[in-house]
């Protein structure tokens, strides 16, 4: 781009966020212009540094202000033309190093393609001082509409002041100190915050080790402190550096999430754990496994560096909305509510009464629920709408109109890689906002049900190829196929492979082969694939589990997500992945028609793995008479387990010995008589007994 285009891009993006009334800073850095181009972020700053330089004279910053002068005499006619050269500034402020005072004019000239000397460019300090005291004066007249000055020199810092005042503290640093309130309570100050941040932030500590930047984040703290009092927590959404956190039901544990771009792709990224992979164009969203344990993530958060040049940030926040996802089969963390939907909150308890207090003026129901966790309580089942302001404020969640957000985006469906689906597998559109009641797709026009917030593309039977729907002035795309010819990827090691006469010579394996014919994959002998477990169940069933030790217990295993959002449950049980955690090994699964009472059983290997995690589960007890008198007529899938009479037996005298009114032996005590006992049902009876 050109410098005209990069202005036309900065100043949109002010106007996109800049309101009447609210201090308007203005921060860029290397992500920013990044999020304006396209590009990825050192291609950003390297296109704009080079339009920057093609536009210049001997003295940078010069034909900016003579623009910005006679802009100034025009009565500030039309949109100021030099907001590329404040940029400028400011990016030498937010590029590394940060640091010390000379760091800054040495960074300043390295973009402007000038020797990188610790002294300020040509005319730096007569033209730069120009440009911000119009853009201050735009701000106090007609750009009043898009926020309240706040550039200002220093007397440390004369020349770097004005820049330093927009990007020393980012805004990223400001939630930082959300993060600090919300912490401390009512016992803020700002030697509170300083170690505080030694402590928690040190890398945002080590920025201000001099006093002049003591000064400016003095004067920073007192102006949040005094917006933390009046409005609470800024509703804003998180910048990049801050990732999301999912919750998996069946361990009830938390973990990082990341939602993959484009810009990811290809990119070789530490999952914690000892892992690392390649995203590629199937991934949808990372997961990370943090080094905390779950309490410490809720309450102090964990940074986690995803490659060499990105850091995430997970929790460390006073309340977490989680919606179920499909992406991670359980909860993932928003921060955007921009449709009717329900949510679980997980809220601190001392933000807890704001919670009920904001949720019971809007007239919402929810239940409370413990965690688990010291100081953190679940709220279930929590009915949102993007109109429900004041709640979502005191939720920490940004509404569409704060939102940056596309206001209809894709969501599910069998997604193959980037944009591309299976026939049958189209995705739905939603809706974020104001929902429409007719869409084009194919630029055929397509009603959509009121209240609904949602248009299932499958349900149009859409032939293979490229498709768009057109919603509020806007056009989403994607392709579908019919099917998909997968072949294995090589991995970085092969065999070279020479062909001679008749036959091939394999060499031996290295990395990067070079050969124009080599050898990747193999077979792998040697170790056993165990089979699935799976047993069949209908509506009308229960599913009873027997452990080793002659528990009975009735198991409700969860349904996968995507099925619970279709209504549907499934037809059979994953053994495995039901059972989960018991105090004893489990002996077999038994499901058990409560209007038949036809039973089938599975028997679980002795050697299976245990998956983590706990079922919800409930004593029976009171089942151990019926299966034992049943035993006989059970079917089996797969081969019995060899010791359930003798289980079931043991199960029999234990529930006797415990009864009520029970005191000493009795004959039904014994475990023949127990093992006689299950043998009634049959027509056979053991002549033992």
């Amino acid at each position: 781009m050109n410098l005209t285009e990069w202005n036309t891009k900065l100043l949109d993006d002010i106007r996109s966020r800049g309101r009447q009334g609210q201090r308007l800073y203005l921060y860029v850095d290397r992500d920013l212009l990044a999020k304006l181009s396209g590009m990825p972020p050192q291609a950003a700053v390297d296109d704009f540094s080079r339009a920057f330089r093609a536009s210049m004279g001997v003295e940078p910053f010069r034909r900016g202000a003579r623009a910005a002068m006679a802009w100034r005499r025009s009565g500030f006619i039309g949109v100021p033309p030099f907001v590329a050269h404040l940029a400028m500034t400011v990016l030498a402020v937010t590029e590394e190093p940060i640091g010390g005072s000379h760091g800054i004019y040495a960074c300043q000239n390295r973009l402007l393609g000038l020797p990188e000397m610790p002294s300020p460019p040509p005319g730096y300090g007569t033209d730069v001082q120009l440009l911000w005291s119009t853009w201050n004066s735009w701000l106090d007249g007609p750009g009043s509409v898009y926020g309240v000055k706040t550039a200002q020199t220093h007397p440390h810092w004369s020349l770097q002041g004005w820049a330093r005042s927009q990007g020393l503290v980012r805004f990223s640093d400001r939630l930082q100190l959300d993060d600090y309130f919300a912490a401390s309570a009512s016992k803020v100050s700002f030697d509170g915050l300083l170690t505080w941040l030694r402590l928690r932030r040190p890398d945002l500590w080590r920025r201000f080790q001099e006093e002049p930047a003591l000064d400016i984040l003095r004067d920073v703290f007192d102006e949040e402190a005094a917006r933390w009092s009046r409005e609470g927590p800024r509703v804003q959404v998180r910048p990049g550096r801050q990732g999301l956190l999912q919750y998996d039901n069946w361990t009830r544990s938390f973990s990082g999430a990341v939602p993959v771009n484009d810009g990811m792709l290809s990119w070789t990224v530490d999952l914690g754990d000892g892992e690392q992979r390649v995203v590629e164009e199937s991934d949808s969203l990372l997961t990370v496994v943090p080094k905390v344990p779950d309490e410490a993530l809720l309450r102090d958060g964990v940074e986690h560096r995803l490659t060499d040049a990105v850091v995430k940030r997970f929790g460390g926040e006073i309340v977490y909305v989680m919606r179920e996802d499909p992406l991670v089969n359980g909860l993932l963390q928003v921060r955007t509510w921009a449709r009717p939907d329900v949510a679980d909150v997980l809220v601190r308890q001392d933000w807890l009464p704001r919670v009920r207090s904001a949720l019971r003026a809007a007239g919402i129901d929810a239940s409370e629920h413990p965690s688990g966790m010291v100081d953190w309580v679940w709220l279930k089942g929590v009915e949102l709408s993007p109109v429900q302001r004041p709640v979502l404020e005191c939720l920490r969640l940004a509404h569409p109109a704060a939102s940056d957000e596309r206001q209809s985006v894709l969501q599910g469906g069998l997604r193959l890689w980037a944009n591309t689906y299976l026939v049958g597998g189209e995705p739905d559109v939603l809706f974020e906002g104001d929902q429409p009641t007719q869409v084009k797709v194919d630029d055929v026009p397509v009603a959509v049900e009121p209240d609904t917030h949602r248009l299932s593309l499958a349900d149009l039977v859409l032939a293979p190829g490229g498709h768009g729907v057109e919603s509020s002035s806007r056009r989403l795309s994607f392709q579908s196929v019919e099917y998909v010819h997968e072949t294995a990827v090589a991995g970085g090691i092969s065999m070279p492979v020479e062909r001679r006469r008749d036959a091939y010579a394999f060499g031996s394996a290295t990395r990067s082969c070079p050969a124009q014919i080599f050898l990747a994959g193999a077979s792998l002998h040697g170790v056993e694939v165990i089979e699935p477990l799976v047993i069949r169940r209908n509506p009308l069933s229960e599913i009873l589990i027997i452990t080793e030790g002659g528990e009975v217990s009735e198991i409700h295993p969860a349904a996968p997500w995507w099925l619970r959002t279709l209504d549907l449950e499934p037809a059979a049980v994953d053994v495995l992945a039901a059972i989960r955690t018991t105090s004893s090994p489990v002996a077999c699964l038994v499901v058990r028609n409560t209007r038949s009472g036809s039973t089938q059983a599975i028997a679980v290997p002795p050697g299976a793995q245990r998956m983590d995690g706990k079922a919800e589960t409930q004593p029976r007890p009171d089942a151990i008479p019926s299966l034992a008198l049943t035993l006989n007529s059970w079917s089996w899938i797969g081969p019995p387990h060899v010791r359930i009479r003798w289980i079931l037996g043991q199960a029999i005298q234990t529930r006797n010995a415990s009864a009520p009114g029970r005191h000493g032996p009795s004959r039904a005590q014994h475990p023949r008589e127990a093992m006689c006992l299950m043998d009634r049902s049959s027509t056979t009876r053991s002549t033992t007994c």
